[in-house]
């Protein structure tokens, strides 16, 4: 408390006139009121925070809704996947056995099957090592 009347006393000594000294006394009590309503407003928020930690998020429909249209995206998207996936799977196939074919049948070298058919000659060898058990 002395503090601040040690501080008002220059201040009200160098007052030209009553309307310096009500502006002041005016600015001082809107200062306070706004540092007041900061002050509820963050206890409000601190109270909402607890209240939104507290709430289980998976007991709305919305999250079960949510949960719903999450799955079936994802069954899709693994569904497209897995039939693009077995497409190729099932072209590579192919292409090995007739490669394997072309070999067995008519003597042409892998590198030449490989080439023609856009296939690495690794690729080609490993399964003309897994056909041959």
């Amino acid at each position: 408390m002395y503090k601040k009347i040690l501080v008002i006393i220059p201040f009200l000594l160098n007052a030209q006139n009553f309307n310096d000294i009500a502006s002041y006394v005016q600015n001082s009590l809107k200062y306070k009121l706004a540092q007041k309503r900061v002050d509820i407003l963050k206890e409000k928020l601190k109270e909402v925070d607890k209240m939104l930690r507290k709430i289980n998020y998976e007991n709305l429909p919305s999250y079960e809704l949510g949960m719903e249209q999450g799955i079936a995206d994802g069954l899709a998207k693994g569904f497209s996947q897995g039939i693009s996936q077995g497409i190729s799977q099932g072209v590579l196939q192919g292409q090995l056995e007739t490669a394997s074919m072309m070999i067995k049948e008519f003597n042409i070298p892998v590198d030449k099957i490989a080439q023609k058919l856009n296939i690495s000659v690794d690729t080609i060898k490993e399964y003309l090592e897994k056909e041959g058990k």
